[in-house]
C-alpha cells in the first residue's frame, strides 16, 4: 500500500512539472512574440522624440541634422515681428510684412518650411484666441503648429494691458507740461506700464501660459521667446522722441520690465530667451543708426514706433547667432 500511495504520488509530481513547463514555454512564445511586435513597433517610428527635452543651456547651438535645412517654422508675434509699414507687405489685416525678421530668419536657416502669423497688435490672449482688429478677425496664431513643427518664435507682451501704447500716445502729448520733470510717468502712475517697473508676474504668467500652450500643439519644437530690442535711450531726448527727459529714463524701464518678465518666462517654462538688448544698445531712436522709428513713420515706409529694416535685420541676426552658435555680430 505504501508503494502504491508513492507511484501516485510521484506521477501526481511529473504531470505537475509537466504542465509547469507548458505553462513557463507558453510564456516564453508569448514574451518573444511580443517583445518582437515591440521591437518592430520601436524600429518603424519616427526616432525624434515626443517631446523636446526642456533647453538646459539657452546658448547651446541647435544640432547640425535640424539645422541641415530641415526645419519646419512658425513664426508667432506682434507688431515688433510683423514689421508694419515696411516694404513688401503681405498680409493687410496684420500688416505683415515679407521683410520683417521671422522672413528674414527662415531664409538665414534654408528652413524646409516657414509659416508666418504674426499680426500687428497682438497680445498674449491672441495667441490662443480669435484677435479681433479694424481691418477684420484674426484666427488664434497658435492654428498654425502642429506635431511637425520644429522651431517656434514668438515676440508678445508689449500691447498687455496697453503699456507699449500708453507710452508713446501719452508721453508725447503731455511733455509740454513739465518738459525737464515726468509728467507722464506721473499721469500713468498706477497703469499697466507703471506697473510692469515693479511687479513683471502677470506677464511672466501669461507669457508662460502661451508658452505652454505652444509645446502641447508642436511637442518637439524648439521655442524661442524673442525680446523687445532697446527702443529709448537711457537718458536724453531728441526731436523723434518728444518725451519729457524724466519720462524717456522711465520708459526705458517700462521696457526693461516687459524684458524681463518674458525672459523669467521663458526661464521657467525651460525654453530659448533671446535678449535684443544687447544687440540693439546704441540702437535706440535717438542714435544715429536706429533699430526703431519714432513720432514720425521711417523713409522706408516703417510705422512709426516700430522697427525699421535695421532693427529687423539686427534681431534676424540675434536670433540666428543663438541658434546656431554663429558669432557673426549684430547688424549695424
Amino acid at each position: 500500500m505504501p508503494v502504491e500511495r508513492t507511484r501516485v504520488a510521484s506521477r501526481r509530481d511529473h504531470l505537475r512539472s509537466a504542465a509547469f513547463v507548458a505553462g513557463l514555454v507558453v510564456l516564453m512564445i508569448a514574451l518573444l512574440v511580443g517583445g518582437t511586435l515591440l521591437l518592430e513597433r520601436y524600429l518603424s517610428a519616427d526616432p525624434t522624440p515626443v517631446a523636446a527635452p526642456q533647453v538646459s543651456d539657452v546658448s547651446a547651438p541647435l544640432s547640425r541634422a535640424q539645422l541641415n535645412g530641415r526645419l519646419r517654422y512658425v513664426a508667432l508675434g506682434d507688431s515688433y515681428s510683423a514689421g508694419p509699414g515696411l516694404p513688401q507687405q503681405v498680409d493687410a489685416t496684420c500688416a505683415r510684412s515679407s521683410s520683417n525678421y521671422p522672413s528674414l530668419l527662415a531664409k538665414r536657416l534654408s528652413t524646409a518650411s516657414f509659416v508666418d502669423v504674426t499680426c500687428s497688435g497682438a497680445r498674449t490672449v491672441d495667441i490662443t484666441g480669435d484677435q479681433t482688429r479694424s481691418t477684420g478677425t484674426v484666427a488664434p496664431q497658435a492654428d498654425a503648429l502642429d506635431d511637425d513643427t520644429d522651431l517656434v518664435t514668438v515676440s508678445v507682451g508689449g500691447n498687455d494691458d496697453n503699456v507699449f501704447n500708453a507710452l508713446v500716445t501719452t508721453c508725447p502729448e503731455v511733455a509740454d507740461t513739465d518738459p525737464r520733470g515726468h509728467p507722464c510717468q506721473t499721469q500713468l502712475a498706477g497703469a499697466g506700464g507703471a506697473a510692469l517697473v515693479q511687479q513683471t508676474d502677470r506677464l511672466v504668467t501669461r507669457v508662460s501660459a502661451v508658452i505652454r500652450a505652444i509645446r502641447e500643439r508642436s511637442p518637439r519644437a524648439q521655442v524661442v521667446v524673442v525680446g523687445y530690442p532697446a527702443i529709448f535711450p537711457t537718458h536724453g531726448t531728441c526731436a523723434a522722441l518728444p518725451f519729457a527727459r524724466g519720462d524717456v529714463t522711465w520708459a526705458a524701464q517700462v521696457v526693461d520690465a516687459v524684458d524681463d518678465g518674458l525672459a523669467g518666462a521663458a526661464r521657467n517654462e525651460g525654453v530659448r530667451f533671446v535678449d535684443l538688448r544687447p544687440a540693439s544698445a546704441g540702437h535706440d531712436i535717438c542714435s544715429r543708426k536706429p533699430w526703431m522709428s519714432g513720432v514720425e513713420a521711417g523713409a522706408d515706409g516703417s510705422a512709426p514706433w516700430h522697427p525699421v529694416p535695421r532693427g529687423m535685420q539686427g534681431a534676424a541676426t540675434a536670433i540666428y547667432d543663438q541658434l546656431t552658435g554663429a558669432a557673426e555680430g549684430g547688424s549695424e
